[in-house]
């Protein structure tokens, strides 16, 4: 093992302390080439089953301590930076379902090792769930943003689901009920004095400015078609006016540029890695029709969609050749 470690050039103290936070892009390295060395194409599956919350140090205790799994998951959702950035959760609800969905935000991963990150991202929060009610997982539907023939199988063997492809974003579907199912044992009063710790430590290291919030936020909305500039400043309690001043004062941007870096940065990762068809990525991108969407991609391109999956789509996803690329309702 040490030998991965010093081929990749990383320190394996980094990975060995759960208050450490870990880069996005060294754990995908590591992921994609211990897959190659091993030849073991489940290795994310395996690691979520052997790991225990130990391995998110106090951030794992504050999950531990919950006192019911929406807590948990809504722990996640806000405090999960802390040990992994670039890495976005959001938790969606309707009066049937809970869905925890999956966001990797960095661009310089490559289509292999954003899958793998996918792969162990969803692995975890499964046996997290587990971990914390002591129960199988309930999960209705698997949802992928790619299609991966050959790990069809570890998918159903893995997770006892349903599995959707080239859907909309990633996550895990449950019951809505799954959210009141008390975690055993609970520790009120410990999960305080956790949380307050936490959430000093995520108030004096924060890296986040607010286009970066403003961001996270439009990229939870999109896929539900209401990302609107006055829904996103109910989020800060202010009207969009007042948002829009915030981010010219202290970001220097405006919620335009934000919402067109966001849809073509979820445009860039669909067209690589999925199937999924214009008009339906047109949707999830938030613009009117497919006609629009072409138009705009083409302004910000200058080459079609089609042309650009074609030049830039991973071997999975509907491509010929290959070249560089170009350059979450929140419950």
């Amino acid at each position: 093992m040490d030998e991965v470690f010093d081929h990749l050039a990383l320190d394996r103290n980094m990975f060995s302390e759960g208050d450490h936070l870990v880069s996005l892009r060294d754990i995908a390295r590591l992921l994609e080439y211990s897959v190659e060395v091993t030849q073991c194409q489940r290795l994310p599956f395996h690691l979520a089953e052997t790991q225990d919350l130990s391995y998110l140090g106090t951030f794992g205790l504050l999950l531990q301590t919950s006192a019911t799994v929406g807590d948990v998951l809504r722990e996640v959702r806000d405090y999960h930076h802390i040990h992994i950035q670039a890495a976005t959760w959001s938790l969606q609800t309707t009066a049937q379902t809970a869905s925890l969905n999956f966001w990797v935000d960095s661009q310089d991963l490559t289509p292999t090792q954003r899958r793998l990150i996918v792969e162990l991202g969803l692995a975890q929060a499964t046996k997290l769930i587990e971990a914390v009610t002591g129960n199988l997982a309930q999960i209705q539907k698997v949802r992928l943003h790619f299609d991966y023939p050959a790990g069809r199988q570890a998918y159903r063997r893995f997770f006892r689901a349903p599995v959707e492809y080239n859907a909309e974003n990633s996550g895990l579907d449950f019951p809505i009920g799954l959210l009141e199912q008390p975690v055993a044992p609970s520790d009120a009063a410990l999960h305080e004095l956790v949380r307050a710790q936490i959430s000093e430590q995520a108030l004096s290291d924060r890296q986040q400015d607010i286009a970066q919030e403003v961001s996270v936020i439009i990229r939870s909305l999109l896929p539900t078609g209401q990302c609107t500039v006055e829904r996103v400043a109910g989020y800060y309690s202010c009207d969009k006016r007042t948002l829009q001043r915030y981010l010219r004062e202290e970001s220097d941007t405006s919620y335009q540029k934000l919402l067109d870096d966001v849809r073509f940065d979820m445009v860039q990762n669909y067209l690589r890695d999925s199937h999924m068809p214009m008009t339906q990525l047109a949707y999830v991108a938030g613009f009117t029709d497919a006609s629009n969407f072409a138009r705009a991609f083409r302004q910000r391109y200058g080459v079609s969609p089609r042309k650009w999956r074609e030049e830039h789509g991973s071997p999975g996803a509907p491509a010929r050749r290959r070249k560089m690329s170009l350059s979450p309702s929140i419950s």
